[in-house]
């Protein structure tokens, strides 16, 4: 079934739970999406979210809005939802290495073929976003995206 989120097709208080990933970003009016998942949610449901942040661009048809922490739960909160997490996912480091990983997948074959070889380093460097290093504010700024759970 294909439905809109801005205008669920399913009676009030139908849903225990709610998974949107990767979504919201394409929706025009995010308030009204998240009024719709607090319609259709039961007292006590719960909505599981994922959004990027800093992520390329992508239409699939359209991308539209990126939000911060507080946003995401100023939103939530005027939905009726109480947000109960909003977590940054990825970082500085995370981002990065995403950058080189598709720099390499965009390269001319021989050279694209030959940067699959730095993929395993590439792999520790996301592991530096776990370090205190990473915590240091020049780095800590940057956020790939949220991890959201909600309840009504």
């Amino acid at each position: 079934m294909r439905a809109d989120v801005q205008a669920l097709p399913f009676k009030d208080a139908t849903f225990d739970a709610i998974k949107i990933t990767e979504v919201l970003e394409h929706v025009p009016d995010t308030a009204s999406a998240l009024r719709e998942c607090h319609r259709v949610l039961r007292p006590g449901g719960r909505l599981v979210a994922t959004a990027p942040f800093l992520e390329h661009l992508h239409g699939d048809p359209n991308d539209y809005v990126r939000y911060t922490d507080l946003m995401w739960r100023r939103l939530i909160a005027e939905s009726g939802l109480t947000a109960n997490t909003v977590t940054p996912q990825g970082g500085y480091f995370t981002h990065l290495a995403g950058m080189l990983r598709l720099l390499v997948q965009r390269a001319p074959a021989g050279l694209r073929h030959a940067g699959y070889l730095f993929f395993p380093l590439l792999d520790l460097l996301v592991c530096l976003d776990r370090t205190p290093y990473a915590r240091r504010p020049e780095f800590a700024s940057y956020v790939g995206g949220y991890f959201i759970v909600a309840s009504r």
